[in-house]
């Protein structure tokens, strides 16, 4: 497990070092003999899932994001999720998601714009949450923007989350924060394999190999060869 940049909430699970930035690639020794399968990166806190299903995190936590009660500069396991098989995480800015082998999803942390898909707006989760709304539903993917989140279902469906100001739900509406997971109607009948979320902006990969697209396009994220404004749906 190698890792680099900002290490100055202790995001990169080195310890306390003295160094604020780390510019070249360096072993965190915490993993040392252990397989990490997949990591998160937030904007100040990071998240790890191990072959075994457990997830460490460490880093800031003034939001909740690290799902146990502390700021951590060594990764720490959430032991809130210690009974389930996690298959993957995500995180926002300061929120995080994780999916686990049933097809459920777990979320904590930031939530005040809804970006937890727990039906409210409340400003912090400490405690890992399952998303009940999606319990219905099997989950095969999870992504996460700044303050939007997203999640495929093993039949190809779309579901989004969150922040809205720039149309990165994709629902076809800009500005209202949206608290309970959507199913995005426009990719209706369309089957989906992948799904990625950019800061504000969204992506949808479909099985035949096209690329949806929506959300913030200031700076031409889209890929759509102009800078125009935010895009509402795909």
């Amino acid at each position: 497990m190698l890792c680099w940049g900002n290490a100055s909430y202790g995001q990169l699970g080195l310890g306390g070092i003295d160094e604020e930035i780390v510019v070249e690639p360096r072993k965190c020794e915490f993993f040392h003999g252990k397989k990490v399968c997949d990591v998160g990166c937030g904007l100040r806190h990071t998240a790890f899932l191990l072959e075994d299903g457990t997830v460490y995190t460490c880093g800031c936590n003034d939001l909740g994001q690290l799902g146990h009660e502390k700021c951590r500069k060594k990764p720490e396991q959430v032991v809130a999720l210690d009974a389930q098989i996690i298959l993957a995480v995500s995180c926002g800015e300061s929120h995080t998601l994780a999916l686990n082998d049933k097809g459920q999803v777990f979320s904590w942390g930031q939530g005040s714009d809804g970006q937890l898909g727990l039906n409210n707006f409340e400003e912090c989760v400490r405690v890992p949450r399952n998303i009940k709304s999606l319990s219905d539903i099997q989950i095969a993917q999870v992504a996460c923007g700044y303050w939007h989140s997203h999640a495929l279902s093993r039949g190809g469906q779309v579901f989004s989350w969150g922040h809205n100001r720039y149309g990165q739900l994709g629902l076809g509406i800009n500005g209202q924060s949206i608290s309970t997971p959507q199913i995005i109607q426009s990719l209706q009948g369309v089957p989906f394999t992948q799904i990625s979320a950019g800061g504000a902006h969204s992506f949808a990969l479909t099985l035949s190999g096209a690329v949806f697209g929506w959300g913030r396009n200031k700076f031409g994220q889209l890929g759509l060869n102009d800078c125009n404004g935010g895009w509402s749906h795909p």
